[in-house]
């Protein structure tokens, strides 16, 4: 058997995994912007 351990290898970029098709079907936002939580700390006077 030959030995492939110095073979590139091609992977799927996002875009290509979830077929979008231009940018503005995907982007990347800050997770403060969808995330429902917010950590209240009373130490902090928050």
């Amino acid at each position: 058997m030959k030995n492939r351990s110095g073979e590139k290898i091609k992977l799927a970029s996002i875009d290509e995994l979830l077929g979008v098709v231009n940018e503005e079907s995907a982007m990347e936002i800050e997770i403060s912007k969808i995330h429902p939580f917010k950590i209240v700390r009373p130490d902090k006077g928050e």
